[in-house]
């Protein structure tokens, strides 16, 4: 019973706010409120004019 699990990584994506909605084959709306509940991680700043 000394099996070996594997555990799956990605690379940390950086999508806009539609793509991530899309992605999760979601709304735009209930990815801001799983924002807003702390179930997905909020925005992060790329630059000044972008975040993702």
């Amino acid at each position: 019973m000394n099996e070996k699990i594997d555990v799956v990584t990605i690379k940390p994506l950086y999508l806009a706010r539609a793509q991530a909605a899309t992605f999760l084959s979601i709304s735009e709306s209930m990815l801001d409120r799983l924002v807003q509940q702390g179930k997905v991680p909020k925005p992060r700043k790329l630059s000044a004019g972008r975040s993702a």
